[in-house]
């Protein structure tokens, strides 16, 4: 039976890497499905938690901003740029009518984020890291080539992990105690509000799946649990390269590639 793979601990994940991670996890939960299938309340107790979490940790960040962290957030925002505005160019003014139909379709997913240079740094990073993965799925991959712009999902992955890099190894050198223990405090009350959410949702499958049997419902169901499955698994990954120094096995590498 399909399930959320929740009970790990969490507690040796960074600062950054556990508000990008709870991040990710309420973009994997829609707030339409939670309202329809009936686990909106344990969503929105994890989104009130997760925003303090993360307020506590902007304040801290504000205390460490660096001038190479700057101008990796600013790097991250002019290859996504380049992108966004080279594809509409292509959709407004192209001449070749294979190129403009293959710019409409990448430019689509541009626009479905929105003004995203415009976003507090962890929800952009979010962004970009959602929109470098789908950049690498057809039909944009093969709309990429034909353009000749295929290094776009490599370059916007690439920017906005080094910001990320550099976020996580400046608040693992220098925070202060104030902030420190805030965020010892405020880091629990999300971990235990999302197990109740994932507990909710595992629930509300397995009352599908025996007893209501709504196809729609599995449907919705199912792509939850595969989307936060797959957030855990890599947060999992994260973790251990914590633990390891940031280093790979030979058997880490053999999973990761399939």
């Amino acid at each position: 039976m399909e399930h959320i793979d929740y009970k790990f601990t969490r507690h040796n994940a960074r600062n950054a890497q556990h508000v990008y991670f709870m991040e990710e996890i309420l973009g994997a939960v829609p707030e339409y499905w939670a309202v329809k299938l009936g686990f909106n309340e344990p969503r929105a107790k994890l989104a009130h938690f997760f925003q303090q979490e993360k307020a506590c940790f902007n304040r801290q960040r504000r205390f460490i901003q660096t001038d190479d962290m700057l101008k990796a957030d600013k790097h991250r925002n002019t290859v996504y740029l380049f992108y966004k505005k080279i594809t509409k160019v292509y959709r407004d003014y192209g001449t070749d009518a294979e190129k403009k139909e293959a710019a409409k379709k990448v430019y689509f997913l541009f626009q479905d984020t929105g003004w995203a240079t415009r976003l507090d740094d962890m929800s952009k990073s979010a962004v970009f890291s959602a929109l470098a993965r789908d950049l690498q799925k057809e039909p944009y991959a093969s709309a990429l080539q034909l353009l000749g712009l295929e290094k776009a999902s490599k370059e916007l992955n690439s920017a906005n992990q080094t910001y990320l890099s550099l976020v996580t190894n400046r608040t693992a050198q220098a925070h202060s105690r104030y902030i420190a223990s805030s965020m010892k405090e405020e880091r629990p009350r999300v971990d235990r509000a999302f197990d109740i959410l994932a507990q909710s949702i595992n629930a509300v499958y397995l009352t599908n799946e025996l007893q209501t049997k709504n196809a729609e419902a599995r449907i919705a169901l199912l792509r939850i649990i595969k989307n936060v499955n797959r957030i855990l698994l890599a947060f999992r990954r994260t973790i251990r390269l914590n633990l390891r120094g940031g280093k790979e096995d030979e058997e880490t590498d053999t999973t990761a590639n399939g």
